[in-house]
């Protein structure tokens, strides 16, 4: 069998002869003493993806020899799992997730609003601010697009939410355009440089005006021509799952009610009408 050199000076306490364990290579021409393919287990993917990117961080050491004995072997196989599964979970763990409602509103009618909350978490997620966007349909007109449906008259991010009594006042553009509106803040510098997001948290509470628009349904979406609803954070920042929703314009109760009761009168006439002439 061929020997494989390590330097263990290269790594710090890396001396697999001093813990009397012998040292071989997963190449498949070991003869008869052929190892079971890791690769095709999840622990040895994980196995094969360490030992690449320790490759390349190390450069010098081969990494092909991992300790052979069953102490030591088995002990770099669980410390690998128990590694990359929190490193993997950890993420989704964090995940942020915003469901837009589907909301019902009047037509011709200013000031009506309705909440935007977190989706649930595993835990609380600390963050520094917010950068809300919001959009109704493909912006309107005067964003390029071609529906021209609810203006976005205001959007608060403060009452009710994380940020009500921790920040530094409002930030972004505000209303772009009718259709496309920007709000953001960041944590007060004299207060805590972050806030706790719980699960379900109110974020927003967005105001439509359905001024001169008849009954109909327009998508709303926090992915915006102006970009996307994010969080920043003292590191990188947070984009949540963002999941559209919907503002449904409805008649008002009494229209329908006028409705109805003309087609009732329309369709007795017709059968007194018709019951005259037999």
């Amino acid at each position: 069998m061929t020997s494989i050199e390590v330097n263990s000076s290269a790594i710090p306490g890396l001396v697999l002869e001093s813990m009397g364990c012998e040292t071989q290579s997963l190449s498949p021409d070991l003869g008869s003493r052929r190892p079971v393919r890791l690769e095709r287990t999840l622990v040895g993917r994980l196995h094969s993806v360490l030992r690449r990117l320790i490759s390349m961080i190390l450069g010098r050491v081969s990494v092909a020899a991992w300790p052979r004995c069953a102490i030591c072997g088995l002990g770099v196989r669980v410390a690998l799992l128990v590694g990359c599964l929190a490193w993997m979970t950890g993420p989704l763990r964090a995940q942020l997730r915003i469901d837009l409602p589907e909301v019902s509103m009047l037509p011709d009618k200013a000031n009506q609003s309705f909440p935007v909350y977190l989706g649930p978490l595993a835990e609380p997620v600390l963050v520094n601010g917010i950068g809300f966007n919001i959009q109704v349909a493909d912006g309107g007109p005067d964003a390029g697009g071609v529906i021209d449906g609810p203006t976005i008259a205001f959007v608060d991010i403060f009452t009710g939410t994380a940020f009500e009594s921790n920040n530094n006042g409002s930030s972004g553009s505000g209303q772009i355009v009718p259709q496309v509106y920007e709000r953001g803040t960041l944590t007060h510098p004299d207060k805590s440089p972050e806030v706790t997001l719980q699960s379900g948290a109110r974020i927003a509470t967005v105001t439509l005006d359905t001024t001169g628009l008849s009954p109909g349904t327009y998508k709303l979406t926090l992915n915006t021509l102006n970009g996307p609803t994010k969080f920043t954070t003292l590191g990188e920042d947070q984009i949540p799952l963002l999941i559209d929703g919907t503002v449904t314009i409805v008649p008002e109760p009494g229209v329908w009610g006028i409705a109805t009761a003309a087609a009732l009168l329309l369709f007795t006439g017709a059968r007194i009408v018709r019951g005259r002439r037999t």
